[in-house]
């Protein structure tokens, strides 16, 4: 696919900024004004330079790249940033307590997801299920619904809510309005205690395959709605914060990969899944504290942003 990021002046980043710059940016649109006045009435060169110098320096947009252009392996250097810094990056996000929390609950959200397709096969192929493994595969048709479900719902009430949130603010919008589908991330909880307490008493397959969906459902709503706050929160961080995701997701379920199953077998099902259902929950009450203090972490962070005084430079930074 072509790339269709454009790496525009810093200065126009007002949401990102700690101050705006309305005087830069204005004398920048004079200038592009000038610059388009001297096109139009073929003013001579000299003249275009004696208006243009009146005004800070501006750098015109690149022109369109061609079909053919497109289709270049590579195209040249986006950033000239230091390659240490941009490895350090993703471990430095860390310092932001918001982020850490984003990161925290993101991905025990999957984990917990994942917990029960770690010991799917296990619990379903032995007595009383005896489950062929085909069968224990149709299982997944119910996360699949749930999911698909979830992301329906999401992608066509997100931000229909988010404006309907900044209209009672007074057309004020705020991140922490992403947080409120997040909320939903409860059922993530009731249906890992129930799943547990179905498959222990031997319930029919079709209604833990059902609770299976309501899980994701409810992750659905808990990545979606903490993701989506990240990138409106700390958009300047984006691409970092997504990496350490990444990097924490995968090094959590690799580390329950070595005792999710033993601890299911000796502990039994119901326990482990009260377990992990306390666990959702405990992350779902966390999400009304990030609501009401989000802002006013955001707030400190601008004015103690600790990557800055680090000298370490985010990549869309």
């Amino acid at each position: 696919m072509p790339e269709t990021s454009y790496n525009r002046d810093r200065r126009y980043e007002i949401d990102e900024n700690v101050n705006d710059n309305l005087e830069e940016l204005a004398a920048l649109e004079q200038k592009e004004q000038l610059a388009g006045e001297k096109r139009m009435t073929g003013a001579t060169h000299a003249e275009g330079l004696e208006k243009i110098n009146t005004v800070s320096s501006f750098v015109p947009p690149p022109p369109k790249k061609t079909f053919k252009q497109e289709l270049a392996v590579f195209t040249g250097t986006y950033s000239n940033e230091n390659l240490f810094q941009l490895f350090m990056a993703p471990f430095a996000v860390f310092a932001n307590l918001a982020v850490c929390w984003v990161i925290l609950v993101n991905s025990m959200a999957v984990v917990l997801y994942v917990v029960v397709a770690f010991v799917l096969a296990q619990l379903f192929a032995a007595p009383p299920y005896l489950l062929t493994p085909t069968a224990i595969g149709y299982l997944s048709f119910g996360p699949f619904i749930g999911g698909v479900l979830g992301t329906i719902i999401l992608g066509t009430l997100s931000d229909p809510l988010i404006r309907w949130c900044s209209r009672r603010n007074n057309g004020i919008y705020e991140p922490e309005y992403r947080l409120i589908p997040a909320m939903f991330g409860l059922l993530s909880g009731v249906a890992l205690v129930s799943w547990g307490v179905l498959v222990s008493d031997g319930a029919s397959p079709y209604a833990t395959a059902t609770l299976h969906g309501l899980l994701l459902f409810g992750v659905m709503f808990t990545c979606i709605g903490t993701a989506t706050y990240a990138l409106d929160a700390f958009r300047s961080m984006t691409a970092e914060i997504f990496i350490a995701s990444m990097l924490a997701k995968n090094m959590i379920i690799y580390g329950f990969s070595y005792f999710v199953n033993t601890w299911t077998a000796t502990a039994g099902v119901k326990h482990c899944f009260y377990v992990w259902g306390g666990i959702a929950f405990a992350l779902g009450a966390t999400v009304p504290i990030m609501y009401i203090f989000g802002k006013k972490y955001r707030s400190y962070w601008a004015r103690n942003n600790l990557l800055e005084k680090w000298h370490i430079i985010t990549h869309e930074e």
